[in-house]
């Protein structure tokens, strides 16, 4: 989960009632407690494994569709240096 990475990233400072992010799981009715759909256009993914492949973009092309939103962006933290992808639909 997103708040675990750093006290600073505990979103307690804003709310999710306020509007600009939701988690995934509550906007869509899904199991993914990494992922956030932000002003309700951006899903954005986080995760911590050695590499982004076909299965991680698959889903975030999924989370799209199911949304309506255009932009997709997965977030890796468990290589050796930052990584990320950017998904459109």
């Amino acid at each position: 989960c997103f708040s675990t990475l750093s006290p600073a990233a505990n979103f307690d400072y804003h709310s999710e009632s306020a509007g600009w992010w939701r988690r995934l799981d509550r906007a869509l009715d899904i199991s993914d407690e990494s992922g956030y759909l932000l002003y309700d256009a951006i899903i954005l993914e986080i995760k911590s494994v050695t590499a982004i492949i076909d299965t991680h973009i698959a889903q975030t092309l999924s989370y799209l569709k199911v949304s309506n939103a255009k932009l997709g962006i997965i977030v890796n933290f468990g290589e050796r240096s930052l990584t990320w992808k950017r998904i459109l639909l």
